[in-house]
């Protein structure tokens, strides 16, 4: 526990935040932070958000609330006039977006680092962002039906003779641009 009325959150970085201890004005730039804050019901407490290269009219048919929020911007490309406007609470960011974070934390707006790009970080990050909404318990059910899926795709992978494997291509907005190895998207297509 924190100051009076605060909590301490340790980020994926081993940062130690401060953050009230009733979160309500929270502004993502990392969009897959934005989806998982609505899994667990906590979107309520979103004020600015970022979801990435995806539509904002396709996003408000199935999340209007997402897709009407303001965005400070995502990723390298985060106005921090904008951001500081949102007064949020807390920013919550990706541990790759070094400079932006460095940037958000210099205007003094709390920040918390979360990891999805690796599995064992994204189980991790996805408690973080739980307690960080007290909503513990939801992030757990989740983290739950994540580790089952993982470990049933493993299972299958592991029947797939490597003659009858596929090779698969991550593209990006460009035909040109694709994922790294590093991506979870290639951590995924190595399991199966």
């Amino acid at each position: 526990m924190g100051a009076e009325g605060t909590i301490s959150i340790t980020d994926i970085a081993g940062n130690q935040v401060e953050i009230p201890a009733d979160v309500s004005r929270v502004v993502t730039v990392d969009p897959f932070s934005s989806q998982f804050i609505y899994v667990i019901g906590a979107d309520d407490k979103l004020v600015g958000t970022c979801i990435g290269p995806a539509n904002r009219e396709l996003v408000n048919t199935t999340q209007p609330r997402l897709g009407s929020l303001p965005s400070a911007g995502c990723k390298t490309n985060v106005n921090l006039e904008e951001l500081m406007r949102l007064k949020p609470d807390l920013v919550i960011s990706s541990i790759d977006y070094s400079t932006i974070n460095s940037d958000i934390e210099r205007v003094s707006i709390p920040l918390v680092q979360i990891d999805l790009e690796k599995s064992e970080e994204l189980v991790k990050s996805y408690e973080i962002i739980g307690k960080i909404f007290g909503k513990e318990k939801e992030a757990q059910e989740f983290t739950n039906y994540y580790n089952q899926k993982m470990m049933s795709m493993q299972e299958t992978g592991q029947n797939i003779p490597d003659i009858e494997r596929k090779s698969i291509y991550f593209g990006q907005r460009s035909p040109l641009q694709t994922l790294g190895d590093d991506y979870y998207e290639a951590e995924i297509a190595r399991i199966i």
